[in-house]
């Protein structure tokens, strides 16, 4: 599991929700910048988790879900070498400062998954007051 170091600018106010974060992600290998958007849909009391790239400019394909018991779990297809496979977030251990991520794939529709990116995010510092 390659080490990860990241921020956290995350609200659960839908007055907030269609607010851009940056992201910066540390890893082995070299860092990923890009954007996260997310996105509430109050009639379908859903979220969407938007990700781009820097490196290739594009917005992935959003993955979508809910919050219930303190716990996230969102759902994607996704383009993995040339394969359609599912992708799975879930967001857990969730406080006011920090909060666990899972990322995993599935080749098989969600009999298995397999994790390929956990991180756990914790906020630095205080928001700018006009966030």
């Amino acid at each position: 599991m390659a080490g990860v170091r990241g921020h956290l600018d995350r609200s659960e106010d839908p007055g907030r929700a269609g607010k851009p974060r940056g992201a910066r992600r540390d890893r082995t290998g070299g860092a990923i910048v890009g954007l996260s958007l997310r996105l509430y849909r109050p009639a379908a009391r859903q979220w969407t988790l938007n990700f781009s790239n820097i490196a290739d400019g594009l917005l992935a394909q959003p993955a979508i879900g809910r919050f219930a018991d303190g716990l996230g779990e969102f759902y994607s297809q996704e383009d993995l070498g040339g394969r359609a496979i599912l992708s799975r977030f879930v967001i857990s251990d969730i406080t006011p400062t920090s909060c666990r991520f899972e990322q995993s794939f599935s080749d098989d529709w969600g009999a298995t998954w397999e994790p390929n990116w956990i991180a756990v995010d914790v906020r630095i510092g205080d928001p700018a007051p006009d966030d």
